[in-house]
């Protein structure tokens, strides 16, 4: 399961940082296995750009990211990887 905890929101530019975490169990002090940053541009902005991802290394984890991603309104995920931008499609 992942927590998406939003930790910045810039109201005039509708700028928004989430931290998201896979947590083990199901309460918030649970430890944690991966966690990642998400940014969303702007208000009408339906692309989560994925930052300092640590500890994603199955399929299933990704399922669950993609779901969790899904449900905060995102449409297309960017992330870079050695050097190259990803897309990967959520909804």
């Amino acid at each position: 399961m992942y927590h998406a905890q939003c930790i910045s929101f810039n109201w005039f530019t509708g700028r928004k940082v989430w931290l998201l975490r896979e947590l083990q169990g199901s309460s918030f002090g649970d430890p944690w296995q991966s966690s990642l940053v998400v940014v969303q541009a702007h208000y009408l902005c339906r692309d989560a750009e994925l930052l300092l991802v640590e500890g994603l290394k199955e399929t299933c984890q990704f399922r669950k990211l993609r779901d969790r991603l899904k449900v905060l309104g995102f449409k297309v995920a960017h992330a870079s990887r050695h050097g190259r931008i990803k897309c990967y499609p959520v909804a």
